[in-house]
């Protein structure tokens, strides 16, 4: 599972790079599909924060978590391991550190998004 989220973690990484890559060629020279590349590189961490939401509820959402992190790009045979690992480690020290700056990381995101959508 921690391999797993190694590997969400690039796939997250790579969404977030590609989502900005692709908006300024949009804005650069107003091409529709570099918004549509935009649009499909953003959703991947996007995904994720749903994932994230969707286990941090007071009744955790693994239906909502699974839909979350598979459409943030995990393999579809790591996300179980990769809820369990959430909902049995949450707060321990090393996982909570990460899982606080993944949270942060949100808001740059998010304005991402609505620069997108102001676009």
């Amino acid at each position: 599972a921690v391999r797993a989220y190694v590997g969400g973690e690039s796939q997250w990484s790579k969404g977030q790079k590609h989502a900005i890559y692709f908006l300024n060629l949009y804005a650069d020279t107003g091409r529709d599909e570099y918004f549509g590349e935009y649009r499909q590189a953003i959703a991947v961490p996007l995904a994720d924060r749903a994932a994230r939401l969707a286990l941090e509820q007071a009744e955790p959402d693994a239906s909502a978590a699974r839909l979350g992190f598979l459409g943030g790009g995990n393999h579809a045979e790591d996300v179980d391991g990769m809820i369990w690992l959430f909902q049995n480690f949450r707060r321990v020290s090393y996982l909570d550190i990460a899982i606080r700056h993944w949270a942060a990381a949100y808001e740059m995101i998010l304005a991402i998004e609505r620069l997108g959508d102001d676009m």
